[in-house]
């Protein structure tokens, strides 16, 4: 065999051997999350969260929640102005909530850093909070420390 033959021959080998692969890929489906996806902003950048990472994170040590996923919560169920019993089912129990007159604050950790399962408050974390005035979501809050 000739030396161009040979370069020829492992040119259209190397074309088949990749057309083999990409064709044979799969591409992995999302059906189940059925469009309650997106990508977080901190950590790591493209890991794709879906609607239950906020409840799973509950003290936010697993990096899933963010104020970014809070807002697309709140946008995508339509929470702007809903009451604290339908909050509550789609963010879950909060870590801590505060009653003073006819003001409720729920306030959840997010971007923590933990030691045994409890937070660290030694180490930064955020603080979301959620105030309800009249059993309405009137406003939020992101506080970091």
């Amino acid at each position: 065999m000739s030396k161009l033959t040979k370069r020829k021959t492992f040119k259209l080998t190397t074309i088949v051997v990749v057309i083999i692969l990409f064709s044979s890929a799969k591409v992995p489906e999302n059906n189940n999350l059925k469009g309650n996806v997106f990508k977080n902003n901190i950590g790591q950048a493209l890991t794709i969260y879906d609607k239950n990472d906020w409840k799973e994170d509950s003290v936010g040590c697993l990096k899933k929640r963010s104020r970014k996923l809070s807002e697309q919560l709140i946008k995508e169920y339509k929470l702007e102005k809903s009451n604290l019993k339908d909050f509550q089912i789609i963010f879950g129990k909060p870590n801590k909530k505060e009653i003073s007159d006819n003001i409720v604050i729920l306030s959840y950790y997010f971007d923590s850093f933990c030691k045994e399962g409890s937070i660290n408050t030694d180490m930064d974390y955020c603080i979301a909070e959620y105030y309800f005035k009249s059993d309405t979501l009137n406003s939020t809050s992101y506080i970091c420390f």
